[in-house]
């Protein structure tokens, strides 16, 4: 008596193992289509798109209304500022604007200090702020890049009217980034410079 055979016809078995061969096949396409594109560094430690960092980031040489040269940590530029040209008063908002060039990469996060000191007296206005509003730490510029820094604030209503020097640096608790080069009039001795002078009525 002939037993029964499971045996599949030859052509049964070559569609067999065309299916099966088609489907990893299948994957490796859909798998490279699906990967997405290699994401920088930057973008990915900041979360800043290039719409949040458009005006921020450039490779311009800025041209601000007031110009110092000083050099922190052998790694930061700072080319001037943008003061307001008319005096403010208690109350009023208080818009400055920071160039800073980038020589050489920083590990660290560095946070800018901002000193509005008064000529007469030791009233200060702080204004302590990280970079371009927290968009791009410190630890991200790139070497010739051009970083305008934004800070905006308010006149205290309580400030003495006469003439404040604006004071900046950069700090991370108890350590700033020294002075290493530059005018030597617009440094302090305890590393911060000096940009300008702004009134108070």
């Amino acid at each position: 008596m002939a037993m029964p055979t499971t045996q599949e016809p030859p052509r049964e078995a070559v569609r067999r193992w065309a299916v099966v061969l088609a489907v990893p096949a299948a994957a490796f396409v859909i798998g490279a289509v699906a990967l997405p594109r290699p994401v920088p560094i930057g973008s990915t430690r900041s979360g800043a798109s290039d719409r949040d960092l458009a005006g921020v980031v450039s490779r311009v040489t800025p041209q601000p209304r007031s110009k110092v040269d000083a050099v922190l940590g052998n790694a930061v530029r700072l080319h001037g500022a943008d003061l307001p040209g008319a005096a403010v008063a208690g109350g009023d908002p208080l818009a400055l604007r920071f160039y800073f060039e980038s020589l050489a990469g920083l590990d660290q996060d560095w946070q800018v200090f901002l000193h509005i000191d008064a000529k007469q007296g030791s009233y200060r206005i702080h204004g302590d702020h990280f970079p371009a509003r927290g968009r791009y730490s410190t630890t991200l510029w790139q070497k010739g890049e051009v970083i305008t820094d934004q800070w905006t604030g308010t006149v205290p209503r309580g400030a003495p009217a006469g003439a404040y020097d604006v004071w900046i640096g950069f700090y991370i608790g108890d350590d700033r980034l020294p002075f290493s080069g530059g005018d030597d009039a617009v440094h302090d001795g305890v590393d911060r410079v000096r940009v300008g002078t702004i009134q108070v009525k």
